[in-house]
């Protein structure tokens, strides 16, 4: 819901048709007249002086990155991006507001009104309820998902946005799995994995001979991945050094390896998850601008499940399912899924199924449980799952462990997510058996992204 600078809702009428397209024009400022058309298809229009911004004002009283602008379902949005003098709807400053069509749009000296350019048709076609593996009933979702088909024709770089466990791996997948590179590789490089020089080593390859550990040299994930879909996870959490190498790469279309000065041709196409807002980071100067416009040619941003919660009963079906249960989930069960919160989001429900169709527990939010400790049946008993119980006591706390170390940030962090991960893998292979395509599905990983977190953290 659109907010006012202090943080208070601003209502206001949605339009009564979704425009396909929008023309933005300046009415009043140093630019008057000039014109941007913005289309529903997941084209973000930056507003502002830096010369970055597709939209570039004159008016000195507009910051560089100003306001952002998406035509979504919904209608026009507007979003202040931090700017100095603020963003003002019928004289309201917003931080994020639904501007109806003719409604000025108001930027320092600079007044921009939008115009519809081509309104919808009230024929536009039945919306469809699935994108491969993903189901949903809500009109967001399904609203995205016909975008998300149309991105996926296309070779535009794409930026999927959402909370943790919303799925933007999963619709990263699909995605590739729509587009002509289909049969080509996708590649996953996880931002936040590596210190920035392994991240490099992992990413750009090393040339033979520099490496005493690897002295035949190494294969990048950026040539692995050429011809087909390099999936970049949490971008907002490489190095500056990593930022300046990975635009370098896409601008010049090709890749180095690191020690080498040869240039390798590069056909990659991007796909990129963040649950971080990167118009801000860009803004804060933590993230390349360059790199931004490389990496967001257009954007999909995934609604958290608590926001949707007309998805439940059809996503508890569908996992339900897919473990291979015939006919329908209980329908008190289903109940109890659609009150919970799901603060994880799809990631965690799918848990919370597999976990039942588990252990018939009935505990169905994976957060009322305290810690790690060993997984108990209805009763409060203390299972014996295969291949050893989780352990007669709960590990100490990692979090105190790493605390008083007094680690740097970054390697704090890292740290707990590496331990987090490991203590993850172990139990939910011991819940399932050693069973790697078990465990992936339970936890809501992709089989080949579970492999390489069980292959990460091996003892």
């Amino acid at each position: 819901m659109p907010l006012n600078s202090e943080g208070v809702t601003i209502r206001q009428d949605r339009p009564e048709g979704t425009p396909r397209s929008v023309v933005l024009r300046v009415v009043e400022g140093p630019d008057v007249g000039l014109e941007r058309t913005l289309e529903a298809d997941g084209t973000r229009l930056l507003v502002g002086t830096s010369p970055t911004c597709p939209m570039r004002l004159g008016d000195r009283t507009v910051s560089r990155r100003h306001l952002a602008l998406d035509l979504t379902f919904e209608g026009l949005v507007v979003r202040d991006l931090g700017s100095t003098n603020g963003t003002r709807i019928r004289g309201v400053q917003v931080q994020e507001a639904l501007v109806p069509p003719g409604d000025a749009i108001e930027l320092g000296a600079t007044r921009v009104v939008a115009f519809d350019a081509q309104p919808a048709s009230a024929a536009t076609g039945p919306l469809p309820d699935s994108f491969g593996r993903m189901v949903a009933r809500s009109l967001s979702m399904r609203r995205l998902f016909a975008l998300a088909e149309r991105l996926a024709r296309s070779d535009v770089a794409v930026l999927v946005e959402g909370d943790t466990g919303t799925g933007k791996e999963r619709l990263a997948e699909e995605i590739h799995a729509r587009s002509a590179r289909a049969e080509m590789p996708l590649v996953a490089f996880d931002a936040l994995a590596d210190d920035p020089q392994a991240g490099a080593a992992a990413l750009f390859g090393v040339a033979p001979g520099v490496q005493a550990a690897i002295p035949e040299g190494r294969v990048g994930l950026l040539e692995q991945a050429n011809g087909g879909t390099l999936l970049v996870d949490e971008p907002a959490d490489l190095s500056p050094d990593l930022q300046r190498r990975l635009a370098r790469a896409l601008t010049r279309k090709e890749v180095q390896r690191v020690g080498s000065e040869r240039a390798i041709p590069l056909d990659v196409r991007v796909i990129s998850a963040s649950r971080v807002d990167l118009d801000r980071a860009v803004e804060r100067g933590v993230f390349r601008e360059d790199l931004f416009y490389l990496l967001v040619g257009a954007r999909l941003e995934l609604p958290p499940l608590r926001e949707r919660g007309e998805d439940v009963p059809v996503l508890v079906q569908h996992f339900w399912r897919a473990a291979g249960r015939d006919g329908d989930p209980p329908s008190d069960l289903v109940d109890r899924f659609r009150a919970q919160p799901w603060l994880g989001n799809v990631r965690e429900l799918e848990n919370a199924v597999a976990r039942h169709l588990a252990t018939g527990e009935l505990d169905v939010s994976a957060r009322a449980r305290a810690s790690f400790g060993p997984p108990t049946s209805p009763s409060g008993a203390v299972l014996s799952l295969p291949g050893g119980a989780f352990g007669s006591a709960p590990p100490a706390d990692p979090f105190a462990e790493v605390l008083a170390r007094r680690l740097p940030l970054a390697s704090a962090r890292q740290e707990i997510v590496t331990r987090f991960e490991q203590l993850y893998v172990e139990q939910v292979l011991r819940e399932h058996g050693g069973n790697v395509t078990h465990a992936a599905k339970a936890s809501g990983l992709a089989h080949r992204y579970f492999q390489a977190l069980k292959a990460r953290h091996r003892r």
